[in-house]
Order: structure tokens, then C-alpha cells, then sequence
């Protein structure tokens, strides 16, 4: 049962998305909101993994959105900040804030981007950044203002949406949108207003996990992906089925009209692209033979085409050891991804 102020957010959010009625990702948006508490209590059950207590630490919520994750850090005895650009999203969640008065919570609104500004925030123990990573303007900036903000021997934990997986590209998770995660923003700007007539298109660009990988490293921050494969030896068949039934999908796609004429043959050609990559892939892993090459190529294929979003820990300093909690770390760059491609070869082929 919901208190007065629960019913407060709860009215706040159907009329923030009253507008938004009709169009199809109406319910995906509303629910996410509504759930916005629910998330930020299992994120931060993530947080534990990594530290003992989030007592007394000071945590900082790059994109707080509608609150939820600084509410349930400060529910675990964080001094918990939120910022957010966005100034109906900072309302939403002070209306959130209003049923948990006394909590250790704060709002500002803040361009992550804005160094000069952001750095009156001070350092924090604990960075978390979930979601927000696709829709800044220069990504690499950000990284290197978490790495900035974080005192020595503190983590971000950040999660980052993997336009490049199946499921995403099948129906990206902003609009519902078959393959406008494979195009540039301007490109995906004009199919978003001719297939929704939405002219608003607020993602960046999308890179690939190693990319992202990269930045953490050259801003001094030691990462762990958190995800864990769970489909060795069974990737192979998997992707193909998936590959196949995407292919259909998308020729009934440019046969719909929802796709620009300026656009279709660009979208055509990097989805071609995109799957000629992973039918190569499934060519080279089918070929291998059991051992540790497979295994390792089966956890890269997951990572790059299955996971749909990528979690990520990022550690200020060198020193900070690994947690002991079982989870498994795979942070293959692309410099070893070209290394096991190179291995291929001979496996596949015989030496020669």
C-alpha cells in the first residue's frame, strides 16, 4: 500500500508521461520510472560486492534521473548526491525524495561535463553512473571526470547499454527501433522522426565495450566486467538462430516503409555488415576444437552480441585488489581479441 507521497510520485509520473501515450515504448518508459526505487535498491546490492558497508561513504549519481538510486544508497547509510541536467527529471525525483525526508540525500542540477562545476562536489568514495553514459555528448570527458572525482582506493560502478547485441539491435531500448543502434545519431535522428515522428533523438554514439575499456585505462581506472558468460558451447547454434531470424525481420523492416529512403541503404549496409561479423565469428568458433581458445572466443561472442547491457567496475587505484566474491573477470581488450583471431588461423586451418 502507498503512503501519500508514494501516491505524490505516482500521479507526478503518469502525468509526466501523459504525453507520451501512444507511442510504443509508452509502457516501457512508464514502468521504468515507477520502478526507478525497485532499481536503485538492486544497484546498489551490487554496490555491496565490492565494499563492505556503504556507511558514512559519500556516493555521487552521475544522471540520478528519478531518484531511485540515491534514495536506496542513502537507505544503506550513504551520504548519497544526485546530478541531473535534466530539470522535470530533478523535480520527479526531489517529489520521490519527499517520502524518505530524512535521508542523506541531495539533488543538484549539473552538467557532468561541466568541470568547473562539478568539481565543487568534492571526492567520493562511490561513483555510479547507470544508463547515462550513451546519452553524454563526449563520453571519454565523462570517464575522465569519474576518475577525477573518485578518492584514492574508491570505484564507479557503471552500467552501459550494448547497442551492438541482438536484442538491441532487434529493438533498441530507447524507441523500439529495428537497427538505429547500428547508425550514427544524425542518421538515426532522421529515422526516428519519420518512423515515430519524434524529433528529438538524445543517444550519442555507441562504442564497443573495448573502446569504453580504453578510456577507463587512460584515466587511470582499472575495470572489471561483471558479467558472466553462461552459454559456452552452446553459442555457436544460438547466434546463428538469432542471426537468421534478424535477417528475415529486417527485410520485412525495409519493405514496411518505416525506414527513410535516405536512410535505407545506409542502414542496409551496416547491417549487412553487422552480420557478416558475427556469421565470420560463428565460422572461426564452430571450427575450433574444445579447449581454452573456444572457451575464451565463446565468452567474447556472448559479451559483444548476447549481453545486452555491459556492468562495469572501475577502480581509482592500482593497489585496490580485486573483491573475493567469485566473479569472474573478463576484461579482454581488443589488442587480445586480435591475439586469439591470430591463434585462429592455425587451429582452423592446420600449420602450414
Amino acid at each position: 500500500m502507498m503512503t501519500g507521497s508514494e501516491d505524490q510520485y505516482h500521479q507526478a509520473i503518469l502525468d509526466y508521461n501523459e504525453a507520451n501515450k501512444g507511442h510504443p515504448q509508452y509502457e516501457f518508459w512508464l514502468n521504468y520510472a515507477l520502478s526507478t526505487n525497485l532499481r536503485g535498491k538492486y544497484l546498489v546490492d551490487n554496490l555491496l560486492r565490492f565494499t563492505y558497508s556503504l556507511k558514512r561513504k559519500r556516493l555521487l549519481d552521475i544522471g540520478s534521473g528519478y531518484g531511485g538510486t540515491c534514495i536506496a544508497a542513502a537507505q544503506a547509510g550513504a551520504r548519497s548526491v544526485g546530478i541531473e541536467i535534466d530539470t522535470k527529471l530533478l523535480e520527479l525525483a526531489r517529489i520521490n525524495w519527499q517520502d524518505h525526508p530524512d535521508l542523506s540525500t541531495t539533488f543538484y542540477q549539473m552538467d557532468v561535463l561541466d568541470w568547473e562545476k562539478v568539481k565543487t562536489l568534492g571526492e567520493f568514495d562511490v561513483i555510479t553512473c547507470d544508463n547515462v553514459i550513451e546519452h553524454v555528448a563526449v563520453p571519454e570527458r565523462l570517464i575522465s571526470h569519474i576518475s577525477m572525482l573518485l578518492g584514492k582506493g574508491s570505484f564507479a560502478y557503471i552500467t552501459i547499454p550494448n547497442a551492438f547485441s541482438i536484442n538491441q539491435v532487434r529493438c533498441d531500448c530507447h524507441y523500439g527501433l529495428f537497427g538505429i543502434s547500428l547508425l550514427d545519431p544524425w542518421d538515426a535522428a532522421i529515422y526516428l522522426e519519420h518512423a515515430l515522428g519524434q524529433s528529438s533523438y538524445d543517444v550519442s554514439v555507441y562504442y564497443h565495450l573495448e573502446q569504453y575499456i580504453s578510456f577507463f585505462e587512460r584515466y587511470g581506472l582499472k575495470t572489471m566486467l561483471i558479467n558472466s558468460p553462461r552459454l559456452e558451447g552452446q553459442i555457436g547454434g544460438i547466434l546463428q538462430l538469432q542471426v537468421e531470424e534478424l535477417k528475415r525481420e529486417f527485410e520485412q523492416l525495409l519493405g514496411s516503409g518505416s525506414v527513410p529512403p535516405t536512410i535505407a541503404p545506409k542502414l542496409e549496409t551496416v547491417f549487412d555488415l553487422y552480420t557478416i561479423q558475427i556469421e565470420s565469428s560463428i565460422f572461426y568458433y564452430d571450427r575450433l576444437p574444445d579447449g581454452s581458445a573456444k572457451k575464451r572466443l565463446s565468452g567474447i561472442l556472448e559479451r559483444s552480441y548476447v549481453e545486452e547491457v555491459w556492468y562495469v567496475a572501475a577502480f581509482k587505484s592500482k593497489n585496490v585488489p580485486y573483491p573475493y566474491y567469485g566473479l569472474k573477470v573478463l576484461n579482454i581488450g581488443a589488442r587480445k581479441l586480435k591475439s586469439v583471431v591470430r591463434k585462429l588461423d592455425p587451429l582452423i586451418h592446420g600449420n602450414k
